[in-house]
């Protein structure tokens, strides 16, 4: 983003907000598709936000986007995540090396996503733990590489491409959700598993709860991208939602009938 050596990025807000304030390229995000599921996993023994003060919690690499997440997540459940507890980065931002940081005893708590809690459930491991809160109770709807974001000068001097790109979500979507066995084998190639009872609980959490059937930008997921880096960017919480969207794409593509499959 930084170096402008792309036109179209398939993202989460929070890296358009850092980029258009850290002087890079300025980017437009012109839709969505969703958001990450996740849930805040803690030790058993843990029954409040308050138990988990002096706690080591689990993130990823400081300023990636589950490292954002855990911060915001800790502070929505009243908790300072520089004084309360102790932060514990794994090496890569995979949510299975977190929970494998709770078996080991290594962390108290952290936020895991869909496919790693399922992992624990297939192996019993769950019981051993309890979900403090999940993503609706904390109000994060962020995350994923869900915004598809369009460099502002591209936006403008190539919009039909650019119009042409977002119909092409939009046919995806439709496909996938009317296509039970494509949308399965769309899942099997992002999990890179072999498990089809996993490969049909991913298809249905994501196609029946969280991908929109249309991927109008969401705003209230670009608040949120905001207020992430405004935590250590402090220009960026001068921004506003309307300064980094633009949802006249998939309006305009709605009234061509190029995003009503």
């Amino acid at each position: 983003m930084k170096n402008g050596d792309g036109d179209i990025f398939v993202v989460s807000s929070n890296q358009v907000v850092r980029n258009n304030v850290t002087g890079g390229p300025p980017l437009i995000i012109v839709g969505n598709t969703g958001y990450n599921y996740s849930v805040f996993l803690v030790e058993a023994a843990i029954k409040q936000p308050a138990d988990l003060k002096g706690k080591k919690i689990g993130t990823a690499e400081a300023g990636s986007t589950p490292d954002l997440l855990t911060r915001l997540a800790l502070r929505r459940l009243g908790l300072d995540p520089e004084r309360d507890i102790t932060l514990i980065q794994f090496d890569e931002d995979r949510s299975a090396d977190r929970a494998n940081g709770l078996l080991s005893g290594r962390v108290a708590g952290s936020l895991v996503t869909a496919e790693a809690m399922y992992e624990l459930e297939k192996t019993g491991d769950a019981k051993k733990f309890h979900i403090l809160a999940d993503h609706k109770q904390l109000n994060i709807y962020a995350g994923g590489g869900a915004d598809y974001a369009i460099s502002a000068a591209f936006l403008k001097n190539h919009r039909s491409e650019a119009k042409s790109f977002m119909s092409g979500i939009c046919e995806g979507t439709a496909l996938a959700k009317k296509d039970k066995n494509k949308a399965l084998e769309f899942v099997a190639k992002t999990t890179r598993k072999n498990d089809p009872v996993l490969a049909e609980y991913l298809r249905r959490l994501y196609l029946e709860e969280i991908i929109p059937s249309r991927p109008h930008p969401k705003i209230a997921g670009v608040e949120l991208g905001i207020q992430m880096i405004a935590a250590s960017i402090p220009a960026a919480g001068k921004l506003k939602p309307e300064d980094i969207i633009d949802a006249s794409l998939v309006q305009e593509l709605e009234k061509e009938g190029r995003c009503n499959f």
